[in-house]
C-alpha cells in the first residue's frame, strides 16, 4: 500500500468527490500507550457505483470500494477501521453525521499486542446531490441562481435552443436541449440523492415530464400546478396504474406556502420544501 503525504490524501480526497465517487477518511486523533501509528495518521477509503446498465429507473447500482490510500497502522485495527467505513458508505448518510468516532483498547477490542489506546474518526464524503431544473425560462433561472450557492450539482432541461444556454447557466454541470424521452435517458441519471423541479413553458410538457419520472428513482419531485391542476393530474396518474406510494410523494403544488407569486419568491419557496427533504429526511 502506497505512503501518502497528509496534504495528497486531501488533494485526492477532493479529486475523487469531483469524480463522482464517495469518500471516507479515517484520521487518527488519539493514542494512548503504544499504538501502531500517531495521531493525525490517515487512510482513505474510496468506493464507486458500477451501473450495469442504462438507467431504468431501478437501484441497481452494486456499490464497488475501489482502492485505499494511506495507512493508519495496519493489522487488526485497519482491518475493523476499514469495515466500519464500509458500513458508513453503504448508509449513505451523505448531510446527516458526517463523523463518527470510534475508541478501540488495541489488545482487549482488536487481539493486537501494542496494548495501547486509539481514537479515530470516519468522515464520508459524498458527490453533491443532484438537482434537476425541467425548464430554463423565469421560474427556472430564479431557482438556478439560489441553488448554485447550496453545494448542488445542476442540471438544467429547456427543450427551447435560447434558454438551454450555457451563457446563461454558467455554473450548471449539465445543460440539456430536449425533453425528448430517449435524450433524457442517456443524459441523466437519477438516484436516491436526486432532487427533480419541473417548471417548463406549459403543463402538457409538465405532466409527461412527472410521467417519465416516475419511473426514475429519486429523492424528491415537485411540479408547478394549482391545487386543482395537481388533483387532476394524481387521478390521472392513479387511473393509469402508477404506484400510489410513489404518486404520494410528488410534491403538488410545488414548494412552501409562503404566499409569494414572483419568480424570486416561487424559487425561495421551492428551494426551502428541497432543504426540509434534503436536510429532515
Amino acid at each position: 500500500m502506497p505512503n501518502f503525504h497528509t496534504l495528497n490524501l486531501i488533494e485526492m480526497a477532493a479529486t475523487k468527490v469531483r469524480e463522482k465517487k464517495k469518500v471516507a477518511i479515517i484520521t487518527v486523533v488519539k493514542v494512548k500507550g503504544s499504538a501502531p501509528q500517531i495521531p493525525g495518521a490517515k487512510m482513505l477509503l474510496v468506493a464507486e457505483e458500477i451501473n450495469n446498465s442504462v438507467d431504468t429507473g431501478i437501484n441497481d447500482n452494486i456499490e464497488s470500494f475501489s482502492g485505499t490510500y494511506g495507512t493508519i497502522g495496519g493489522g487488526n485495527l485497519e482491518y475493523q477501521a476499514l469495515k466500519e467505513a464500509r458500513e458508513i458508505m453503504r448508509e449513505n448518510v451523505a448531510h446527516q453525521h458526517r463523523i463518527h468516532y470510534f475508541e478501540k483498547d488495541l489488545h482487549r477490542d482488536l487481539g493486537m499486542v501494542c496494548g495501547g489506546e486509539i481514537t479515530y474518526i470516519i468522515e464520508l464524503l459524498s458527490p453533491p446531490d443532484q438537482l434537476i431544473i425541467c425548464g430554463a425560462g423565469h421560474c427556472g433561472l430564479a431557482l438556478y441562481q439560489m441553488a448554485k450557492y447550496l453545494d448542488f450539482s445542476i442540471t438544467m432541461i429547456d427543450a427551447r435552443k435560447e434558454y438551454a444556454d450555457a451563457q446563461l447557466f454558467t455554473k450548471a454541470d449539465l445543460i440539456v436541449d430536449s425533453f425528448d424521452e430517449e435524450v433524457l435517458s442517456q443524459k441523466l441519471r437519477c438516484d436516491q440523492n436526486t432532487f427533480i423541479v419541473i417548471v417548463s413553458k406549459d403543463h402538457p410538457t409538465d405532466f409527461k415530464l412527472v410521467r417519465y419520472f416516475l419511473n426514475k428513482e429519486w429523492k424528491y419531485l415537485g411540479v408547478i400546478a394549482s391545487k386543482s391542476k395537481a388533483c387532476s393530474l394524481k387521478n390521472e396518474l392513479s387511473k393509469e396504474g402508477y404506484l400510489t406510494e410513489k404518486i404520494e410523494k410528488i410534491c403538488a403544488p410545488i414548494g412552501l406556502e409562503i404566499g409569494g407569486s414572483t419568480p424570486a419568491e416561487i424559487a425561495v419557496s421551492i428551494l426551502a420544501q428541497i432543504l426540509q427533504f434534503r436536510i429532515l429526511q
